[in-house]
């Protein structure tokens, strides 16, 4: 009887001595993923602050790469007062009269712009526009005869506006100081006033100016400037 109380204890001593051993062992396991965790949160970290340090970065670049194009385009004029942001009484019509194209210059005023479309911006993006540099505040007029179809804000182009052509030509003005009255989806003509020069958006720190596209209809994006150039007479 002794002899087997004595055997069955040593049996009972090495199950105790391998459990033992096999919850150290999980114990290791356990603090070993959790270590390894820790280690690929802290590199997910690291990674999202390089991300937001080369967004940044990329951001200053843009802002930067505006400010030298400003300064190689645009020419000194006088800064008009800001309008508000909110509409104006009422749209009013330019008083210029539309160039030998029969368009009306996006910007019923001085301006001053050269062809960018194409050049490099931050994120891979080219530009897909043409900076027309003007006074803050100079009238911002419709190009042709056509309708308003969206007015609004974005963090990029700031306050903004799609206008379509009687001709199915689309347009885009975009960092606008503020909007005139003019209504949206109604028809209105050639030349009246849409909206304001300004610097809203991405735009903040440049000089005042109007991002202009033009998009024919059934078409992509092309280069604006040619028609910037017959309707504004340059």
């Amino acid at each position: 009887s002794l002899n087997s109380n004595f055997s069955e204890a040593r049996e009972l001593e090495a199950q105790l001595a391998a459990d033992k051993a096999t919850a150290e062992r999980r114990a290791q396991q356990r603090r070993a993923a959790a270590e390894q965790a820790a280690a690929q949160q802290a590199a997910e970290e690291e990674v999202a602050a390089e991300q937001r340090l080369r967004a940044a970065q990329e951001a200053e670049e843009e802002a930067q790469d505006e400010r030298e194009e400003a300064g190689a385009s645009a020419s000194p004029s006088p800064t008009a007062p800001a309008p508000s942001p909110s509409p104006s009484p009422a749209p009013v019509e330019t008083d210029q009269g539309p160039s030998a194209s029969g368009l009306y210059c996006p910007v019923d005023g001085p301006v001053s712009f050269t062809d960018t479309f194409g050049a490099p911006r931050s994120g891979g993006r080219s530009h897909q526009g043409v900076d027309m540099f003007a006074a803050r505040g100079t009238p911002v007029a419709a190009i042709t005869d056509g309708t308003i179809t969206r007015r609004s804000s974005s963090t990029l182009g700031g306050l903004y506006i799609y206008f379509k052509g009687s001709n199915g030509t689309e347009y885009f003005y975009t960092h606008l100081q503020g909007f005139s009255d003019a209504p949206v989806g109604g028809q209105i003509k050639g030349g009246t006033h849409i909206g304001y020069v300004g610097n809203t958006g991405n735009a903040r720190g440049t000089p005042p100016h109007v991002h202009f596209e033009v998009a024919p209809a059934g078409s992509g994006t092309i280069n604006p400037t040619p028609t910037a150039r017959r309707a504004c007479g340059k």
